[in-house]
């Protein structure tokens, strides 16, 4: 029951675990639809307006806007949106919708001849109503993705402690069990003591098929051995001759003599195994008067059978106890690797191998990932990535037949698979067993241990498949984590940091003081380009500029914080190597005829004026867009109204 009850508790804090990890994916997913539609929102009501101020009518954007509109109050549409149980956000919906209403109105009084003015300003009014949505969803998404890490962290810490509380209470089981056998082998003592004593009344000592021996307390001369002990050690004329060279093969008294301890009256119990017959005893010494001499009688009965069982159960006790250390150690919050490097070591040193490994399968060639051997000179170092292919096509077709591969004697390859047992013979393996790691239902690799005990090939296997089970799904939880953290902070398109990251970097660069470069980069034009060419040819823009900047600004901090807006920050960068990689990232983007940025940047020698050196560079950035736009007429993006009243393109 204790075995099957610890791999189907952490079986479930697996699938829990999971479960916990896709839903909240989903969740986040979900939340960033809706922030992208409610941009989607904002920025087709800004062109909507262009085309009917410019006398274009666009009835199917209209009924499209009142669509997503819609889905984004209810979350039922054909738009795949949730509903976003945000009241803050609902309520800004809320008024989207009254002041929608009135662009809507205002566009039919225009279309009929009426003045745009008001259609513009309301245009306006909306465009900044729908930023502040969107920041309102953005909020809400980053409070939903850190419930969700907060949520993940207490549930590895509840599963933690029951993994705790299981290892106590197998640890108590252990320990009653213990006691129990102590009770046992103590009541087992006394009946063979009285077993003992009956025979002596009963029955001639010759009778016995125990071996049963009587000696000179003070000469070690044997006294009488009985026909079980004469046919034992092979000897008839025993009178006389010294108890420990005939019983023990010894030219001297034996060190672990007890005839010093004897009374007569009293037994003294206890076991040898005796290098002659290589049998392990239960001896049991009383002092006597024999023939008027004070001597010491001792049965001695065989326990070699029973000896071999308990030390097995032993070791399958022992066994069970490693596994159970093995998964407290993988489930510690630590790094993955360095875990299944600690549980090779445990394992390989229990297991008495020269070697153990975990080894991953890719484009079907094995690659060395954790490695532990015993000492210097049992060190394999094997690349297995040279591994001819055909071994390990042979390898993996029977790890997906099996489960498992042993090879309990490479001897056995000679003739069959002449490669293979040369290449084992090259590196000393005579015996290999190894268990197999699954992926999406397919082998992805395995652990395995080099020229472990012979005699212990059968129950390896067992144990090596039960601990390959909890390394893989301690490498599946931590996949699944990986991947909550990469949606979390980062941006799937460019791969780098996103919005959350960068607010949460802002935050804490702001506490330090140290030298820090800051640019902000917009792309120019992109939205003609994603409603001339459409949106995969933006995403190709936003992917070149993406690696003009990773190309300049290599170990740098790289933020996506909007469609096409990214922030650059320089940590620990003097101001004129950061001045050249500013000049650098210029003159590469303006190679591309078809990338135009506008760029602000900022450096200072305190980090803990960001939040200013940020809104600068944004300032810069805008006033660059201004001479882009004001030279490039034929690009509109948006309109704002300058000082001076008249239309400024940005």
């Amino acid at each position: 029951m204790q075995k099957k009850i610890i791999p189907f508790i952490f079986t479930i804090a697996l699938i829990i675990s999971g479960f916990f990890a896709l839903y909240s994916i989903g969740n986040v997913q979900g939340n960033a639809r809706v922030v992208n539609y409610t941009g989607i929102v904002r920025g087709a009501t800004q062109k909507l307006v262009k085309e009917e101020l410019n006398g274009e009518p666009d009835d199917a954007l209209i009924r499209r806007l009142d669509g997503i509109l819609k889905e984004l109050q209810t979350g039922e549409g054909d738009n795949n949106l949730i509903y976003l149980k945000d009241k803050v956000f609902q309520d800004q919906l809320a008024l989207l919708q009254e002041k929608w209403a009135q662009i809507k109105e205002e566009i039919q009084n225009v279309r009929q001849g009426g003045d745009s003015e008001q259609l513009y300003q309301l245009s306006e009014d909306y465009f900044t109503e729908t930023d502040v949505a969107v920041h309102d969803a953005e909020a809400y998404t980053e409070r939903r993705v850190q419930h969700a890490r907060w949520g993940l962290g207490l549930l590895t810490a509840v599963w933690l402690l029951v993994a705790a509380f299981v290892g106590f209470f197998t640890s108590r089981i252990s320990k009653r069990q213990q006691e129990i056998q102590k009770i046992e082998d103590e009541n087992r003592r006394k009946s063979e003591y009285l077993s003992v004593l009956a025979k002596q009344l009963q029955a001639p000592m010759n009778e016995m098929s125990e071996l049963l021996y009587i000696t000179d307390i003070e000469t070690y001369e044997l006294l009488f051995l009985n026909e079980a002990g004469q046919r034992t050690f092979n000897i008839k004329n025993f009178y006389g001759q010294k108890c420990y060279k005939i019983l023990q093969g010894r030219e001297s008294p034996c060190p672990f003599c007890n005839n010093d301890i004897l009374k007569e009256g009293e037994n003294v119990t206890w076991e040898h195994t005796n290098p002659i017959t290589s049998r392990h005893y239960l001896l049991k010494d009383r002092q006597i008067i024999w023939d008027n001499r004070k001597a010491r009688m001792e049965i001695a009965f065989d326990l070699t059978e029973s000896e071999s069982k308990k030390q097995q159960l032993q070791y399958l006790l022992d066994a069970e106890q490693m596994i159970v250390d093995c998964i407290h150690i993988l489930y510690k919050k630590q790094n993955v690797e360095r875990n299944i490097r600690e549980v090779l070591e445990i394992a390989g040193k229990f297991l008495l191998a020269d070697c153990a490994y975990y080894i991953n399968i890719r484009d079907h060639s094995l690659v060395v990932e954790q490695e532990w051997h015993k000492d210097s000179k049992h060190a394999l170092n094997i690349e297995y990535q040279s591994i001819p292919y055909e071994i390990t096509q042979r390898w993996i077709k029977s790890f997906e037949k099996q489960k498992c591969l042993v090879i309990e004697d490479i001897e056995y390859l000679k003739e069959k698979e002449p490669v293979e047992y040369d290449m084992f013979k090259q590196y000393d393996v005579r015996c290999m067993i190894a268990s197999s790691l699954e992926y999406k239902g397919e082998i992805s690799g395995f652990i395995g241990l080099i020229n472990p005990p012979a005699d212990r090939v059968q129950h390896i296997v067992s144990f090596l498949q039960t601990l390959s089970y909890f390394i893989d799904l301690s490498i599946q939880q931590d996949i699944a984590q990986n991947q909550l953290a990469q949606l979390s902070y980062h941006d799937m398109l460019t791969s780098f940091y996103n919005r959350n990251r960068y607010i949460e970097d802002v935050q804490k660069f702001s506490k330090m003081d140290h030298e820090i470069g800051v640019i902000y980069l917009d792309i120019n034009g992109l939205k003609e380009i994603n409603d001339t060419y459409g949106h995969s040819r933006g995403d190709e823009v936003i992917t070149a500029a993406a690696g003009y900047m990773k190309e300049v600004f290599p170990a740098d901090h790289i933020y996506r914080i909007g469609g096409d807006e990214f922030v650059i920050l320089s940590l620990h960068m003097e101001e004129d190597v950061f001045m050249e990689h500013v000049r650098r990232l210029k003159s590469i983007v303006q190679e591309n005829p078809y990338l135009k940025i506008a760029l602000g940047y900022r450096w200072s020698q305190h980090s803990r004026e960001i939040l200013s050196l940020i809104k600068q560079a944004d300032a810069d950035m805008y006033e660059d867009k201004r001479i882009y736009y004001q030279n490039h007429s034929k690009s509109p993006r948006y309109r704002h109204i300058s000082d001076d009243g008249n239309d400024l393109q940005a």
